[in-house]
């Protein structure tokens, strides 16, 4: 009776953990595990390797109550690292509570590497102590995170080197920040802190990326990164921004640079942040960076969005259904209205072209060729404008219809000056 019932115990543990804490799905790609509430959240500790999504936002400020007030356990140590995927879906968690001082695995996730990714997924208002910390990850290695946000606050408490970030702690040996943005302030004890990750290194991208949040500490201390760069080959960072104060040594975009690390068409406020010089990026005024002209090479149809002369840019996805939408519409008139201009400008030259021809045709003075090479020549030039005039008229009736379903949602033309 006893072997039976020590059995049945720990049956029913195993199907505990099969099922990932009550969660719906199997943790695979095509039937990933459904989180739907914080305990299942912590779960994820259980499959490591497994396939999440989010199912609606998930509020977790309970965990400021967990574990004596230590709060909530990141997923994935340096022992036992997360491997898997975690796709939000947009949704978001708030208020997420870890204070760990001695701990150097502190955010949602500890370490996640060997091709994790983690997408589509909002912090809002985390509260975060640790040795090394970022809110959504401690250690970025070999991963992916692709549209990811955070806010509220991080705190460390490292007496040395190690990283402290908004969103991530160290991204690092190949790994890709991109389109993510924090709002995070970091107090860093020391050094090696940054608005959106602490360190950039061994080959990692920063791609589409800003921050906004204020950074404090000692060194290396950075509006966006706090250090890119270390190893044989450092970090690269391109298409960002900083505007959040910077309080202590370091650099309005980019705290320190020791080897190898690059920045490409980046910018930090230079009024706002406090710092004039940065290891990277190039210094701009607050009105500066509310002009889409200032960002070199930016994609402003389908990664960025700017109100010109009003705000910083913002990326398209962060804005909500109905935006989104004017946007693309808006840029899709943009697009149609140069194809215009190219349009009117070719006929332009045909015109002028036909007009020659008419010219020569009549005159006789053919040289070498003979009276039907000119009028064949006329007749296909003639052909060609009747179809790019056809293709003119239907671009500007699309650009009408398209104008008329924007003030059907509800946009208005801004005021002229």
């Amino acid at each position: 009776m006893e072997k039976m019932i020590k059995f049945t115990a720990v049956l029913g543990l195993l199907v505990l953990c099969g099922s990932a804490a009550g969660m719906e799905g199997s943790g695979t790609e095509t039937d990933p595990y459904v989180i739907t509430n914080v305990e299942q959240l912590q779960a994820m500790r259980d499959d490591l390797g497994a396939w999440y999504v989010l199912g609606n936002d998930i509020d977790a400020t309970d965990t400021v109550t967990w574990n004596g007030g230590a709060g909530f356990e990141a997923v994935g140590s340096e022992a036992n690292s997360f491997t898997g995927t975690l796709d939000g879906q947009g949704h978001v968690i708030t208020g997420l509570y870890i204070n760990r001082p001695s701990d150097g695995e502190v955010g949602l996730f500890g370490i996640i590497r060997d091709g994790a990714e983690l997408k589509n997924v909002g912090l809002a208002d985390v509260n975060m102590t640790g040795f090394r910390c970022g809110s959504l990850a401690a250690a970025s290695r070999s991963s992916t995170i692709y549209r990811a946000w955070s806010s509220g606050t991080v705190r460390g408490t490292s007496p040395d080197q190690h990283p402290m970030g908004g969103l991530v702690g160290a991204n690092t040996y190949d790994s890709l920040l991109s389109q993510c943005f924090s709002s995070v302030d970091v107090y860093a004890n020391y050094n090696r802190a940054g608005g959106l990750a602490g360190l950039n290194n061994k080959g990692s991208i920063i791609i589409d990326c800003y921050a906004i949040g204020d950074v404090s500490g000692k060194y290396k201390l950075g509006g966006l990164v706090g250090d890119n760069t270390w190893g044989s080959y450092g970090g690269y960072i391109k298409n960002c921004y900083s505007v959040g104060k910077v309080t202590g040594s370091g650099g309005g975009l980019v705290g320190f640079n020791w080897q190898g690390g690059v920045t490409y068409d980046s910018y930090w406020d230079v009024e706002t942040s406090g710092k004039t010089t940065s290891y990277g990026g190039t210094p701009k005024t607050t009105a500066e960076m509310m002009q889409e002209a200032t960002f070199v090479d930016w994609d402003f149809n389908d990664i960025w969005y700017i109100e010109e002369n009003e705000t910083y840019p913002a990326l398209i996805w962060e804005l909500d259904g109905l935006e989104r939408i004017i946007i693309y519409i808006k840029n899709a008139i943009g697009e149609k209205e140069l194809a215009l201009i190219s349009i009117e400008a070719a006929l332009e030259k045909e015109w002028s072209a036909y007009g020659f021809l008419e010219e020569l045709f009549e005159s006789r003075d053919y040289g070498d060729l003979k009276n039907g090479d000119i009028a064949k020549a006329r007749q296909k030039v003639y052909s060609v404008i009747q179809h790019e005039e056809q293709a003119a008229n239907t671009l500007e009736r699309s650009i009408d219809k398209l104008y008329e379903s924007l003030f059907s949602l509800g946009w208005e033309p801004p005021a002229e000056e």
